[in-house]
């Protein structure tokens, strides 16, 4: 038979059925580490790959970087990472 839903009811279901996936936040996840690949011309191939980074800072967060570590590389000048140093920098930690 016929379904009939109130306005207020037919938005409750919209609101429902917009509510993101698992999968569709890794899938946006990923659109947005590739649009920053490409935006840096960060070329990669391989599985397992991990995500650049963007800042020194994100070494000592997600990596567990020494701390001494992150004062030489304030040290030598590095404020910013290179696009290599954004992607072979975890690869080489990951």
């Amino acid at each position: 038979g016929i379904k009939w839903m109130s306005s207020l009811e037919a938005k409750i279901e919209d609101v429902k059925d917009k509510k993101p996936t698992a999968e569709k936040l890794e899938r946006l996840r990923r659109e947005k580490i590739n649009r920053f690949r490409n935006q840096h011309r960060i070329n990669i191939q391989g599985t397992d790959l991990p995500d650049p980074i963007a800042t020194f800072d994100q070494l000592q967060k997600e990596y567990k970087v020494h701390p001494k570590i992150m004062e030489n590389i304030q040290a030598a000048g590095f404020h910013v990472p290179t696009p290599i140093q954004m992607q072979a920098i975890p690869v080489m930690l990951h």
